[in-house]
C-alpha cells in the first residue's frame, strides 16, 4: 500500500489505472481487498473516537471544523444572493459560475484574514 501511495504522489501511475488494478470484472483483487480492509479499520477508529465517553477532544475538533465550513457556506450564500441564482443552462456555464463564486469567496476570506492579522498587531 505504501508503494501505491508513493506511485500516486510521484505520478508514476494514474488514479484511473490504480482503480482498475483494485478490481477485475467486478471482483476485488488482493490489493483492492487490502485497501478496503484498511479503510474499514480507519472508519472503525473514527467511530470509536467519536463515541468515546471519556475524551471528547475528537468531537470538539469535528464540531469546530463543521462550524468553519458552515461559516464559509453561509458567506457563499450571502455572496450568491448579491449576484442571483445560477441560471446557466449548460453544465459548462454552471461550472463557470460556481468557479467564479469560489474565486470571490476565497478573495473575501483572504481579505478578512489579512485584516484580522493587521488588527492583532
Amino acid at each position: 500500500m505504501l508503494r501505491v501511495a508513493g506511485s500516486l504522489i510521484t505520478n508514476q501511475v494514474r488514479a484511473y489505472d490504480l482503480l482498475r488494478m483494485f478490481g477485475r470484472e467486478g471482483h476485488p483483487t488482493p490489493l483492492g481487498a487490502a485497501s478496503a480492509e484498511y479503510g474499514r479499520i480507519d472508519k472503525t477508529m473514527h467511530l470509536l473516537a467519536l463515541v468515546d465517553p471519556v475524551d471528547d477532544t475528537y468531537r470538539r475538533l469535528m464540531n469546530r471544523q463543521l462550524t468553519v465550513q458552515e461559516s464559509c457556506h453561509r458567506m457563499a450564500r450571502a455572496i450568491r444572493r448579491g449576484r442571483g441564482q445560477i441560471r446557466q443552462a449548460s453544465r459548462e456555464g454552471q461550472e463557470d459560475q460556481l468557479a467564479a463564486l469560489g474565486l470571490v469567496l476565497n478573495a473575501v476570506v483572504l481579505s478578512a484574514s489579512s485584516d484580522v492579522g493587521r488588527l492583532s498587531l
